[in-house]
């Protein structure tokens, strides 16, 4: 019996603390700094250079506070496949670890709960082995460093699976009208993980472009990893809009958008640029119409497509702004609103709300007149 307790007890501290439970959904956050890892490339990872004897770890940088950078953050959110015990590949938003250098981390863990993190790297004849680290105490951002031995408490982590507290939540910022219902809030989002809607967050995709309208439809349950959408929420506060991660084989048949996992424009931390430029002319970004709508329009002070967002490709000389729409309407007649006073039988939105009797006051839109569809200019 006091074998067992005894065993029991050594064994104890690495159940309570043991976060790393097989292949799946992980955050990485330093143990001494709290700072956690973020992708913002998808190359030059654990590659062995002899004039440097070093491991480049560019692909990410380290940031905190969570609540700030990294809750509402898709390119924090890491997936593990296991290997073996204590082998892993990381991969997520892009990066694909083994896919680029045929070389799985070992992540061991240590009596407290804590991991070291170590590559191998090859090259030109020498085999090194380097433990990820943070830099530095102070400051809210900085890059991983390596270490090769005498490890101090820069070089250990936490893993992090995703839940409650180390939650994924959506803050979108553009508050708008959708098909002319109440406004919500609305973000361009493209992430390699899945999510469940909920009563709060919901995702469509772009099936056609057509007349000035996109079409739009949501997802049945789960939302498809590396599928670019418009998340839609009923806040803009991202523990309100928290959401399950899923794995789903599930894709978006004939999406129009394209989606951008990196805007990387500091070689200081990656050593390698990775943007994609904006060009005015051939695509529309989300966002809010002069009337209030939701739509893709054309922005004047763009320069490069934000991170983990997806955007509208369109041809040279399409409209400034394209409104988002559950149904394109077919023959449109368009009228004055002056010309709609007499000899109405009602007026509704495209929802189907009704809105009056005539169309007089009505702002610009689209609307169901005496059951015709109607533009209010």
């Amino acid at each position: 019996m006091k074998k067992f307790l005894l065993s029991w007890l050594l064994l104890a501290p690495l159940a309570l603390y043991a976060q790393l439970n097989g292949s799946g959904y992980y955050r990485i956050q330093n143990s001494k700094t709290e700072r956690y890892f973020v992708m913002v490339d998808d190359s030059a990872w654990l590659i062995t250079t002899p004039s440097t004897q070093d491991i480049n770890t560019g692909a990410f940088k380290l940031m905190k506070p969570f609540e700030e950078y990294v809750a509402t953050n898709p390119a924090s959110i890491c997936y593990l496949s296991k290997h073996t015990n204590t082998q892993y590949n990381i991969s997520g938003q892009g990066l694909d670890l083994y896919a680029r250098v045929h070389s799985y981390l070992e992540f061991r863990q240590r009596s407290n709960g804590t991991y070291t993190i170590g590559g191998t790297g090859t090259a030109a004849g020498i085999t090194l082995t380097k433990y990820l680290t943070d830099s530095s105490w102070r400051g809210e951002s900085a890059p991983v460093k390596t270490a090769e031995g005498n490890l101090d408490d820069y070089a250990y982590w936490w893993i992090r699976p995703i839940n409650d507290k180390y939650y994924f939540g959506f803050q979108p910022t553009i508050k708008a009208s959708l098909d002319g219902g109440d406004s919500l809030y609305y973000a361009p989002f493209y992430a390699s993980f899945s999510f469940i809607k909920n009563s709060n967050v919901n995702a469509y995709y772009v099936s056609e472009v057509r007349d000035g309208y996109a079409l739009i439809h949501d997802f049945a349950y789960t939302i498809p990893g590396v599928t670019p959408v418009i998340v839609e929420c009923k806040s803009d506060v991202a523990t309100d809009n928290k959401v399950n991660l899923a794995i789903s084989t599930v894709t978006a048949s004939g999406n129009k958008l394209k989606g951008v996992y990196f805007c990387n424009d500091v070689e200081a931390y990656t050593e390698h640029r990775n943007v994609t430029a904006y060009n005015p002319n051939t695509m529309r970004v989300l966002g809010r119409a002069p009337d209030g709508r939701l739509a893709f329009v054309k922005s004047s002070s763009l320069v490069y497509i934000p991170a983990n967002t997806c955007y509208l490709p369109v041809p040279a000389g399409s409209p400034d702004v394209i409104y988002v729409v559950h149904e394109i309407p077919d023959g449109i007649e368009v009228v004055k609103a002056s010309e709609t006073k007499t000899k109405q039988r009602g007026v509704y939105s495209l929802s189907g709300q009704r809105l009056g009797d005539t169309a007089e006051g009505l702002q610009k839109g689209v609307y169901v007149v005496d059951g015709r569809k109607v533009v209010i200019k």
